[in-house]
């Protein structure tokens, strides 16, 4: 307390609780050079920088570890070759969760780094954009398996080659920012070889110009995108790139599956300066670059002058339901150019899952079948209804069901403000009902869980 200011900086919290000031500038581990170690079942927490570094090394192994309350990241990766993050639940950190960069892009060497099966949830307090649940540059990373939620950015950040991004669900992120989205690269040519597939991204935030659940900014370029399941919100959103195959997806109500547009041939000074300028300065500086046919594909039109069309893209066998398959942005007569190739995409209704009311897209044996990577179901499913709207207010249906094998607890956020402690045996559905008031203006609504892993559920209330 500074009394002479009458500023009040911290109350402490009830007798018994415990308060934590960190002093510590310097990351809990740190890790220069070491090589086939195993870090495993450590809580890490109460740091004002990250809470483990590890430079260079090889076939290091950080298992099964909490990391929470740091100023900074939870993992940093930086360099080396073969090293794994497993099992680790990170949260409550100012910045993101993990940075893992490595391999050498002007060979394509791989790392051979993997972030995999870990918890990655109430990150970014401090830096809100940019910070992501998983930040990855270079070659070679994989991220796979895990579960990403509650952010105000990103889900998944990175910048390189030859990424597999596989089987992650993602949910509630980009909660306090537009032009953003849950999987996000950008601005390169040479960023070939990624894949993304068999990742379950739904219940997205946004603001403002929106956010997508894959997004392919600023003419990023050939990556593979298949078996992904989109539930809600904008998809894909592949601005001005080349060379994609985008297949074998499900889209469940999106505003659009796959979105569309030409920013590499507008005539605005600032889409021309990053086509002609910055993207030729970076396929230059990769030696190898212009050996493969597709990037040499792109010079002719350097030598024209007047930007890059979004050539060679792929969309096809992918399902839709609810949802055309593409939705065409800038400029209106995209939809005539000879730029996207469409195959083989089907539409469809809900009756092809096998429980939708409760989230389970998981496909009947007798509907289409796109080459789908199964995640492993979530441990509890979420509903919210609408039973009863009036002039003043509006009474919605609210109900939890343990699909798992194990009891599951945790809390849930109501959209009348309160909280609802759950604590369900395997099999097991509660419900209960809320009443809030009609909003001014048609809105969305949900619920969330606040500390387990419950998923969110949402319901647009229409205001006539």
């Amino acid at each position: 307390m500074d009394a002479e200011q009458s500023l009040l900086y911290f109350w402490p919290p009830e007798d018994g609780k415990e308060a934590l000031v960190s002093v510590l500038e310097q990351p809990l581990i740190h890790l220069d050079g070491a090589s086939h170690f195993i870090l495993r079942g450590l809580t890490l927490e109460a740091g004002r920088a990250s809470g483990i570094v590890v430079d260079g090394g090889e076939g290091a192994r950080i298992e099964r570890c909490t990391l929470r309350n740091l100023g900074n990241l939870g993992i940093v990766i930086r360099g080396g070759t073969a090293h794994t993050v497993y099992g680790c639940e990170i949260y409550g950190t100012g910045d993101g969760a993990i940075e893992v960069k490595g391999g050498k892009r002007e060979t394509l060497t791989p790392a051979g780094h993997a972030v995999e099966q870990c918890h990655l949830h109430h990150y970014a307090r401090w830096s809100r954009t940019y910070q992501a649940g998983v930040h990855g540059g270079g070659v070679g990373i994989r991220i796979a398996r895990n579960l990403i939620h509650d952010a105000p950015h990103k889900g998944i950040l990175y910048w390189g080659n030859d990424f597999t991004i596989e089987a992650n669900e993602i949910y509630r992120v980009c909660l306090e920012t537009g032009d953003a989205g849950a999987i996000y690269t950008g601005r390169d040519y040479t960023f070939r070889g990624n894949v993304i597939c068999g990742n379950f991204i739904h219940h997205m935030g946004g603001l403002g110009l929106g956010t997508s659940a894959i997004y392919m900014d600023d003419c990023v370029s050939g990556h593979d995108i298949a078996g992904n399941v989109v539930w809600g919100g904008d998809a894909i959103w592949l601005g001005g790139g080349r060379d994609f195959h985008i297949h074998d997806n499900v889209f469940i109500h999106c505003k659009g599956a796959v979105c569309f547009d030409a920013r590499g041939v507008s005539p605005h000074p600032i889409w021309q300066k990053m086509v002609n300028v910055t993207m030729r300065e970076r396929i230059e500086a990769m030696p190898w670059a212009l050996e493969m046919p597709e990037i040499a594909a792109i010079l002719p039109h350097y030598e024209i002058g007047t930007g890059v069309p979004p050539e060679g893209n792929i969309v096809a066998r992918n399902l839709c339901v609810g949802c055309e398959p593409v939705r065409y942005g800038w400029p209106e007569d995209a939809v005539n150019k000879p730029w996207l190739a469409l195959r083989d995409n089907v539409a469809a209704d809900e009756s092809v899952f096998l429980d939708p009311a409760w989230g389970d897209f998981r496909l009947r044996p007798d509907a289409p079948q796109p080459g789908i990577t199964d995640n492993p179901p979530p441990l509890v499913r979420s509903r919210l209804e609408i039973v009863e709207q009036t002039a003043d207010r509006v009474t919605l249906h609210l109900a939890l069901r343990n699909d798992g094998d194990t009891p599951a607890d945790g809390c849930m956020a109501l959209p009348d403000g309160t909280r609802w402690p759950y604590a369900l045996e395997p099999g097991e559905i509660i419900e209960r009902e809320c009443v809030i008031p009609l909003p001014e203006t048609t809105a969305d609504v949900e619920i969330y869980d606040t500390g387990g892993t419950a998923r969110p559920a949402r319901v647009t209330i229409v205001v006539p």
